[in-house]
């Protein structure tokens, strides 16, 4: 026979004390005004406390503890937004600690707040809480903020900030308001109203505070702001804020602000046809077509042509050697762009000197494209002015040639030629590069005038000279010399390419090649069946079978 013994399980708390809280409140809360609540710790739970009991209440948004009846607690200093008391009497089962009367005071608070308070401890592990919603009448601002008209470049505009009270009490404490300007288009100038404390001037960000009582339904005299308009955007929109006086909520107001400003113009041109080796002018001039004279520091900037090439990275085919003009502070901070500044008033409808950009013409042939551009004075846009530009000058072209077909085990012979089908002889270094493909490997170049070499593998042949080459006209030509092997691939092609001269693009050449080449084939057979213990032929014929 087996027995069973079953022993009731108690849960955890049935036999321990067990803590238990309240929060209340009577009526509404009105900022301004003390609010009382009314925090209960009883013991629920079937034996006494033992040891520290802990109560905590942090207070919501607003509220400070300013005055506390807890008899027998001992709580943290007055006043604080985080009441904590403790006691450690034991507290029988079914009965409470005298009952903690809390009072707060109301600053920015929102229309509804919860105040939440927690207790532990005493031999009861858990945290154990209450939650008291408490309806605030607090007061409502409202903002607005307004402007007359469009605002002009060089002159002052006002803004009028009107902040009300919507709600139904009045406000109680500071009320800020904040307007950050859209600096540096606009900054402060001025900004006052009548009890209101104002600061931010001239950095833009305004502050104005207003301590007075705001009645219900009433409003506080205007801010007037008065900023300097610089410039730098057709239009911006104001937006300034207001909170505080017993209100919680932040509230803003917006104003698109149109402006009228100066427009720039810029023009870049030169006079006939660029030559290459020789030096080249820009004329560089600003205009005001606006409708009001330009603020501030005006920048003009040329940048001439920057082509890419896959080998010369960047080829600057305009490099600027100088830039200047009467009343223009002018640098070159990179070999191909000038900047040029000044910062006195530009009038509608008028010009500046203008400004001389002399370059060296290095290529970039046929045309090149120079780009003048100007920004700043007030102008919300940046302005070009593009200048196209034809070169005398060289442009390269490439042939690569040979004879008959290439046999395998002797070496070919490819002839490059290069030729210069511009308007003007060449500039600077040319080279002429070729990348043999698989099958053949280059012995020799060599060619009047030219300076060759196998770089950077054996495979890839460099040629390169710097003498000018006259239009329609051709360099010796290169003769390179290969070794011709052997393989499957009947046809080879052979690229080359040429590129500098002062000409910006890579120009590229293929020759197809055929190769007459010994093609190996293999047989393996035998005759009749293998014996065990015996012995086996196999015979093997190695043939060529190409041509």
């Amino acid at each position: 026979m087996v027995l069973c013994l079953l022993t009731p399980v108690l849960s955890y708390g049935q036999s321990g004390p067990v803590l238990a809280i309240t929060k209340s409140h009577n009526g509404d809360f009105t900022t301004g005004q003390p609010g009382t609540y009314f925090i209960t710790v009883s013991n629920v739970g079937q034996a006494a406390t033992s040891g520290t009991v802990t109560l905590n209440d942090t207070l919501p948004q607003g509220m400070t503890a300013i005055a506390l009846d807890a008899p027998g607690w001992s709580c943290t200093a007055l006043p604080t937004t985080l009441l904590t008391c403790t006691r450690s009497d034991s507290l029988a089962p079914n009965s409470s600690y005298p009952v903690i009367t809390l009072t707060v005071s109301l600053g920015n608070c929102l229309s509804t707040e919860t105040n939440t308070a927690m207790v532990t401890g005493g031999g009861d592990s858990q945290f154990h809480s209450a939650s008291d919603p408490t309806n605030i009448h607090t007061p409502t601002l409202a903002i607005t903020v307004s402007h007359t008209g469009n605002f002009t470049v060089g002159q002052t505009g006002t803004y009028t900030i009107t902040v009300s009270n919507v709600g139904n009490v009045a406000t109680n404490g500071i009320v800020k308001v904040r307007d950050p300007l859209d600096v540096p288009i606009l900054t402060g100038n001025t900004a006052d109203g009548l009890g209101w404390n104002c600061s931010g001037t001239p950095s833009g960000f305004i502050i104005c505070d207003n301590g007075n009582p705001l009645q219900p339904g009433a409003s506080y005299p205007p801010i007037t702001i008065t900023v300097n308009v610089n410039g730098g955007a057709s239009s911006v929109t104001n937006v300034a804020e207001v909170d505080g006086g017993g209100d919680g909520v932040l509230h803003q107001a917006t104003d698109p602000t149109n402006i009228i400003g100066p427009v720039l113009a810029i023009t870049s041109s030169h006079v006939g046809t660029f030559n290459i080796g020789q030096a080249g002018t820009y004329t560089l001039t600003v205009t005001n077509t606006g409708p009001v004279a330009t603020v501030g520091t005006v920048t003009a900037f040329d940048g001439t042509p920057d082509i890419i090439d896959i080998r010369f990275n960047h080829f600057k085919p305009l490099p600027i050697t100088s830039a200047s003009g009467p009343g223009w502070t002018c640098t070159i901070s990179l070999p191909n762009v000038a900047t040029c500044t000044r910062s006195e008033s530009l009038a509608p409808g008028a010009s500046y000197p203008p400004i001389t950009v002399t370059v060296n013409v290095l290529g970039g042939a046929p045309s090149v494209t120079n780009n003048g551009i100007v920004s700043g004075g007030g102008d919300s846009q940046t302005r070009l002015g593009p200048d196209p530009t034809n070169i005398n000058g060289g442009i390269l072209s490439i042939t690569k040639t040979h004879n008959g077909d290439f046999t395998g085990g002797q070496p070919g012979v490819y002839t490059i030629t290069v030729f210069n089908t511009g308007t003007g002889p060449t500039l600077g270094q040319v080279v002429v590069e070729d990348q043999s493909p698989f099958g053949l490997v280059p012995i020799s170049a060599v060619g009047s005038g030219w300076n060759c070499s196998f770089n950077p593998g054996p495979q890839n042949v460099l040629c390169d000279r710097s003498d000018a080459l006259p239009a329609n006209s051709a360099y010796p030509p290169i003769t390179l010399t290969v070794s011709v092997g052997g393989g499957d691939v009947p046809t080879v092609t052979n690229h080359a390419d040429v590129f500098g001269g002062g000409d910006g693009t890579i120009h590229f050449v293929s020759d197809p090649t055929n190769i007459h080449a010994p093609k190996l084939d293999i047989k393996k057979s035998h005759t009749g069946n293998f014996a065990i213990g015996g012995t086996g032929t196999y015979t093997i014929v190695v043939s060529n079978i190409g041509p």
